[in-house]
């Protein structure tokens, strides 16, 4: 799909003509409410990606993680597991589409420009979702993407009623081609409205948002050590079954390390979700978006939001220190930590997770996971695992949750394990 050319927005408004301009977004947001449709393809982050899963774009997936588990990477290993071969991490459903923050904000049926505020400074943030999984992903799966709005929502808060808020909850269902519900998602979609419009290449602030100093950290060897023990210290269960029986509330995962933090880290992981176009679509994109956008001090043209995580003088247009790691990067990290504990013959059917404190680079995350829960719901065998990731002086960045299905010991319960496309 291409993009079209949109009317400016207008630099410099009243409060009168923010308030305004509120109003009728809202209005028109609420207006969708209850609706489905089927989500189009498209070049901005907000459509379709990739709709058909294959082993290349598995392997580009966790070539963006840091995921080296042969259950998604190897044909030989993975054929001699109950799947037959091999399948992906759960999270490379984002790949095909968004599975958080902004789902169902856009329905196909109005202009690009319409169902947006005409406001420069709006901010945007990801306040995370959460995830079901229903079926494996395989190789060969083709995916239908229904979406439906739920909820939208003024959420200012009392004491600063000049900066206004509008939350937008939204639901997607990952349906393949079996006509199964493969994954269905709930994402939640904070807005932000300046209290003030910019003028044009003045630097915009998320209000009410709190970032971190500029990253100023010298590894010593000591720490690169310490960081790189960690990391070859990884444990990737595999082949060796996980019994249910066996785990005990408080059981601790083996940490990952993600870090130090760099701009390749983000940039390969935008590329293959979608979220950073280049050249000509990449300048469509960011003129299409240019309410979330700036000028970039540098040349004098657009920019959109979303460069600010992977270039320092743009993430300082919006008040940030510097380049900072995706939202997104936070629910791979989550499901890494899970897929590598449960093992080949688990399967995880839910995934949450919550940005705490934006991760600059050179940063390095310290992702711990432990049992918080064990239970059996209907013929299922199930634990809840609780995920923290800290920055490398203990700042919590990410908080999330995870839910496995694990193989119990009795053999009466081993067929309630498959799963109609095995």
């Amino acid at each position: 799909m291409r993009l079209h050319q949109n009317e400016p927005v207008p630099w410099d408004m009243t409060k009168e003509e923010i308030n305004a301009e509120f109003e009728r977004h809202i209005r028109e947001k609420r207006k969708y409410i209850g609706q489905e449709w089927i989500l189009p393809t498209q070049t901005k982050w907000f459509g379709v990606k990739n709709r058909t899963i294959t082993a290349d774009l598995i392997k580009f997936y966790c070539d963006c993680v840091g995921d080296l588990n042969p259950l998604f990477l190897s044909e030989d290993y993975a054929s001699n597991t109950r799947w037959g071969g091999i399948i992906a991490p759960p999270m490379i459903i984002h790949y095909v589409a968004m599975v958080s923050g902004g789902i169902a904000i856009e329905p196909p049926d109005v202009t690009e420009r319409g169902f947006r505020p005409r406001i420069h400074g709006v901010n945007g943030l990801n306040m995370g979702g959460l995830v079901k999984f229903y079926e494996p992903i395989c190789p060969g799966d083709k995916f239908v993407c229904i979406d439906k709005l739920v909820s939208v929502d003024e959420v200012t808060k009392k004491e600063n009623p000049n900066a206004r808020r509008l939350r937008m909850i939204g639901q997607r269902k990952f349906i393949n081609q079996h006509g199964k519900v493969a994954v269905a998602a709930s994402g939640v979609e904070l807005l932000l409205f300046p209290e003030k419009s910019p003028k044009k290449g003045e630097k915009q602030f998320a209000m009410g948002v709190k970032y971190p100093d500029p990253w100023d950290h010298y590894y010593t060897d000591e720490e690169i050590a310490l960081i790189d023990k960690a990391m070859y210290a990884e444990e990737i269960r595999g082949a060796k079954i996980r019994y249910w029986e066996d785990v005990k509330k408080g059981d601790e995962l083996v940490p990952l390390v993600k870090g130090p933090l760099t701009v390749t880290d983000i940039a390969a992981g935008q590329t293959m979700r979608g979220t950073m176009p280049c050249m000509e679509v990449r300048r469509m994109v960011d003129k299409s978006d240019d309410h979330y956008g700036n000028i970039d001090p540098r040349t004098g043209d657009m920019f959109g939001e979303y460069r600010s995580h992977h270039d320092d003088t743009l993430a300082q247009m919006y008040g940030q220190p510097s380049a900072f790691a995706t939202g997104t990067q936070f629910l791979e990290w989550v499901c890494h930590i899970t897929t590598n504990w449960m093992g080949d013959d688990g399967f995880m059917t839910a995934l949450s997770c919550r940005s705490r404190r934006v991760m600059p680079i050179g940063d390095t995350c310290w992702v711990k996971g432990r049992v918080a829960r064990k239970y059996i719901e209907g013929d299922e065998h199930l634990v809840d695992i609780a995920i923290e990731g800290t920055s490398w002086f203990g700042h919590t960045i990410l908080t999330g949750s995870t839910t496995v299905r694990l193989i119990s010991k009795d053999p009466a319960s081993w067929g309630k394990y498959m799963f109609a496309s095995q």
